[in-house]
């Protein structure tokens, strides 16, 4: 794994430790149907997860 991409999982872990649990039981329910989810799904999740990040004012990459 390059160190980039392990210095964001890790900055994603550090934020997911922080959330309530009712919140982390959440990002886990998304997180495995992402990981179920065909090639235009998973397209589509994000797109629906940009789209409410731009709507919550939120920074997009």
């Amino acid at each position: 794994m390059m160190k980039i991409h392990r210095s964001a999982t890790i900055a994603a872990l550090l934020a997911f430790s922080k959330l309530a649990a009712q919140d982390q039981d959440y990002m886990l329910a998304m997180v495995n149907q992402y990981l179920l989810a065909l090639p235009l799904q998973k397209r589509l999740m994000v797109e629906s997860w940009k789209d409410e990040a731009i709507r919550n004012g939120d920074e997009v990459q």
